[in-house]
């Protein structure tokens, strides 16, 4: 698990209020936005130099552990259920289906993706994701 920034800030820090130009970062009490407006291009901008910070201070396995965690968990219960509703199987054969189950699972979502990907492009679109 990962400690996040904390909420103790100096008057003086970087990002303070205080300063006469903030600059946005983690160390900031408020936005440093706070009564300003942004198109959505310095917004992105904006949010590349922070992607960038944050991954300059964690690493990303370690950000995103508990969101793995709890989607592996999610998935296996559903995929445990379709496999041995009753409880039945035996550990080692239990594993084993669930082993396939997500090569499976996996499989089908990059042919998904795949199929998205080609009609897209058969359609002249860009790659949105």
């Amino acid at each position: 698990m990962v400690a996040l920034p904390s909420s103790n800030h100096s008057l003086h820090s970087p990002g303070s209020l205080t300063s006469p130009n903030p600059i946005p970062s983690f160390d900031s009490p408020v936005p440093a936005t706070l009564g300003r407006v942004y198109d959505s291009a310095e917004m992105g901008r904006r949010g590349k130099i922070g992607a960038h910070r944050l991954h300059s201070r964690y690493s990303s396995r370690a950000l995103t552990v508990n969101a793995r965690a709890a989607a592996t968990t999610a998935l296996d219960a559903r995929l445990l259920r379709e496999i041995d509703a009753s409880g039945t199987l035996q550990p080692v054969e239990r594993e084993k289906r669930l082993y396939h189950a997500r090569k499976a699972h996996f499989a089908g979502l990059a042919l998904l993706s795949h199929q998205r990907w080609t009609a897209n492009r058969k359609n002249g679109g860009g790659d949105d994701g």
